[in-house]
């Protein structure tokens, strides 16, 4: 009997030691440097930091950011957005500098890439990037390198309301020539005099609007016009040491037509009171003007104060000679750069999320559904809702553009000087327009340098 209990006290004890050993062996630590069993090894973080200067974007690409990241496992994109060009350019150039985390960002035309130049990560292997359309490109290019991808295209031309026209019986979509501009200003001009409108328009109060109290229009969107003949291409308009100014006397008659169709024969001296609201918002939305010169982007605008003046606008290409044919002009607000210096990793998630928004079908719908923009490459654009976005394409399509060059006006030259005589020509009877050319010359070689 005892022998039996020995035996079953034995066989406890072993199981118990049994025990306790196995668990004091799972408890010891792994060697140092080895890794656990089945357990994965750790992989450097596959971040990307995005810096860009659109504000109205900013939710947009944080969601497409997020749609992209779901379609990758294990990456991260931060987007972070610095308002207002002037502040933008501030903060990207110091955190480049700097060596701060930012690995795709925005640049602004061709002197913004020479500046920028040693910080730029050639983009030449994305096989898609020159392919985009009304020579959108061609800013970003230098030599061989593609330095850039434009972030979206967006015209400029004479926005109509299209409505308005009809109700005067004025045919404006024919308008092909300065003359035959002239002739439907003039007769829409008529109809309002004569208190044909005033029941269907009573808030019209003129054919157009020229806001020359801002110095940002007169230098940029309407300089830019002025100029048109002047330049062959981007790096030539950054460089060229002074101003043929080839167009003067379209730009004159140009000019002096926005005038008369803004100041209603009233004296050209009230339009130093005009603002861009007073052309866009409290203009063009609320039925006052029948037509501008404006970009594309108004519609928005526009959209946001009328929903049924927004889908009557139209765009109408600008005719500035009788040689030639009407145009738009085109331009990329923006361009898509990515950090030289950045990682490996974040480089190659910038490629590819670039590649997502531009080349997929996906990326198209977002770009044109949620951010509102134009993709400038075909293969997988979709419509936006804005008529004149429409239109745009259309004119691009036929080869009826130029391309805008502002950006490459020598510094100070556009919202500074240039902006400064054409405010004095519109509000002083006295002052010639060929003193204001010879002075817009002088002072753009000066500013060059």
């Amino acid at each position: 009997m005892l022998a039996v209990a020995g035996r079953v006290i034995m066989m406890i004890l072993t199981v118990l030691y049994t025990f306790l050993s196995a668990a004091s062996c799972s408890a010891q630590p792994e060697p140092a440097g080895l890794p656990v069993q089945d357990a994965p090894l750790e992989t450097p973080d596959k971040i990307l930091t995005i810096l860009q200067s659109r504000e109205g974007i900013s939710l947009s690409l944080q969601r497409a950011a997020e749609r992209f990241v779901s379609l990758n496992p294990g990456v991260t994109i931060r987007v972070q957005t610095v308002a207002g060009e002037s502040s933008y350019r501030t903060a990207l150039r110091s955190r480049l500098l700097s060596g701060e985390d930012v690995g795709l960002f925005h640049i602004f035309g061709h002197q913004d890439m020479m500046e920028l130049r040693e910080h730029l990560d050639d983009l030449s292997d994305l096989s898609w990037a020159r392919r985009a359309q009304a020579d959108s490109i061609l800013p970003v290019v230098d030599a061989q390198a593609v330095l850039g991808v434009p972030y979206a295209l967006e015209g400029m031309g004479l926005i109509y309301n299209r409505d308005i026209f009809l109700a005067a019986g004025v045919d404006i979509a024919s308008a092909s020539s300065p003359e035959a501009l002239s002739e439907v200003f003039s007769a829409l001009r008529e109809e309002m005099y004569m208190g044909n409108l005033i029941e269907a328009y009573p808030g019209l109060k003129a054919v157009t609007a020229l806001p020359a109290q801002d110095y940002s229009y007169l230098g940029r969107m309407l300089a830019d016009v002025l100029l048109t003949g002047e330049f062959s291409s981007p790096p030539q308009a950054a460089n060229a040491p002074f101003l043929a100014f080839v167009g003067e006397e379209d730009a004159e008659e140009y000019l002096a037509l926005l005038a008369g169709g803004a100041s209603m024969g009233s004296g050209w001296q009230g339009l130093l009171t005009s603002t861009r609201a007073d052309q866009v918002e409290s203009g063009l939305a609320a039925g006052r003007v029948a037509v501008v010169h404006q970009s594309t982007g108004v519609y928005k605008n526009v959209l946001a104060l009328s929903g049924d003046i927004a889908a009557a606008l139209s765009l109408l290409p600008i005719p500035l000679s009788e040689e030639e044919e009407s145009v738009i002009y085109t331009e990329a607000p923006a361009f898509w750069a990515v950090n030289a210096a950045a990682s490996k990793e974040a480089k190659a998630i910038a490629r590819d999320f670039l590649s997502f928004l531009y080349q997929s079908e996906e990326g198209g719908k977002l770009l044109a559904e949620d951010f509102g923009i134009v993709s400038p490459y075909l293969e997988y654009y979709t419509p936006t809702q804005s008529p004149l976005d429409g239109e745009l394409m259309r004119y691009i399509s036929e080869g009826r553009f130029k391309p805008r060059y502002w950006r490459e006006f020598p510094k100070g030259w556009d919202t500074g000087a240039a902006a400064v005589i054409l405010r004095r020509y519109l509000g002083e009877p006295d002052y010639p327009w060929e003193e204001a050319v010879r002075q817009m010359k002088e002072d753009w070689t000066v500013l060059r340098g």
